[in-house]
């Protein structure tokens, strides 16, 4: 218990060596050779699914691949919901806690993303989605205003907010930040082609000039 309040004492009012501190001696409580082994299991086969699915096109050719993509739906909404459930039914066991969030995890994001992708596809959806499609399209840049947003709200280097936001607060601050990202995103996809940090990654990569700028019409 003592352990417990001094790393929310650490967080939300430490200075930023002792944050660092706290997250290395947190993170290596609750990682073992078996979930770097997990994990490994886990990655290794989104990114060999995500090569396969950017080399067929099926989020490219959705009409032509719909059938597909909506066994693939299913599939990951079975496994999401067995898999997020097996906790209620046979305890919060170490092993089953980090299985829910590599497989589990994984297969609710192959099911959002496909969920996403076939309602896309209907008239209604199309104009309500269509703002979201400017956050992904610089989805690095975004993941890392999140991560600063969040840094500077609830550790003791900003704010301090750490344990002191109930659940209601904090599904509000997400959608306020969300929110955010969603009309500065927009804003920002009409003048240039790639997100900051999207381009800059471009540019390591490629190692070749790349004009970000749009043109004017």
């Amino acid at each position: 218990m003592m352990r417990i309040e001094q790393a929310i004492t650490n967080y939300s009012s430490g200075s930023l060596l002792t944050i660092w501190q706290q997250n290395f001696i947190d993170w290596t409580a609750s990682n073992g050779v078996f979930s770097y082994i997990l994990l490994t299991c886990n990655l290794l086969p989104l990114f060999l699914f995500g090569m396969v699915t950017a080399r067929k096109r099926w989020l490219h050719e959705v009409e032509h691949h719909k059938v597909l993509i909506q066994k693939i739906w299913f599939v990951s909404l079975i496994i999401f919901i067995v898999v997020k459930a097996g906790v209620y039914f046979w305890d919060n066991h170490t092993w089953l806690s980090m299985f829910q969030d590599t497989i589990g995890g994984s297969a609710s994001a192959i099911f959002y993303l496909t969920s996403i992708t076939l309602l896309f596809q209907k008239s209604p959806f199309t104009r309500l989605l269509k703002p979201f499609t400017y956050v992904g399209k610089m989805s690095l840049s975004n993941y890392i205003f999140q991560s600063v947003s969040c840094f500077i709200l609830f550790y003791g280097v900003g704010f301090g907010l750490y344990n002191t936001i109930n659940p209601v607060g904090s599904l509000m601050i997400v959608l306020v930040i969300y929110l955010c990202q969603v009309v500065l995103s927009r804003w920002y996809m009409t003048y240039y082609r790639f997100g900051p940090i999207e381009w800059v990654w471009r540019r390591l990569m490629y190692m070749e000039k790349l004009p970000n700028k749009r043109q004017p019409k």
